[in-house]
């Protein structure tokens, strides 16, 4: 499956760019809150997306995401980095490298 990019609108109205690549169950896959979706490497995408619907999502302020003026807290990130609402699913497996994944 070829990736396929665009962007999900959080509920403040920031845009999340995201890709998905592969077929199969949904991964959202989400990097530290300071860091994009371009930074777990091409050889790490390949592996996940031979296995799971893959959801790359470039946290706001990062990447091709929305960069707005206001702080950035915790709390920000869970209230507008929904994966659910990005892979338009009930439920989907999160992988994160980030200490509030949960």
């Amino acid at each position: 499956m070829a990736s396929v990019r665009d962007f999900a609108r959080t509920s403040d109205g920031l845009k999340l760019r995201y890709e998905i690549r592969g077929d199969g169950d949904p991964l959202a896959l989400i990097i530290g809150f300071s860091a994009s979706g371009r930074g777990w490497g091409d050889p790490f995408l390949k592996l996940m997306e031979a296995r799971f619907k893959t959801f790359i999502i470039d946290n706001r302020g990062t990447g091709e995401s929305d960069k707005p003026d206001a702080e950035f807290t915790s709390p920000t990130w869970r209230r507008t980095s929904r994966p659910c609402s990005i892979t338009r699913r009930r439920r989907a497996r999160i992988f994160s490298a980030s200490r509030w994944a949960g």
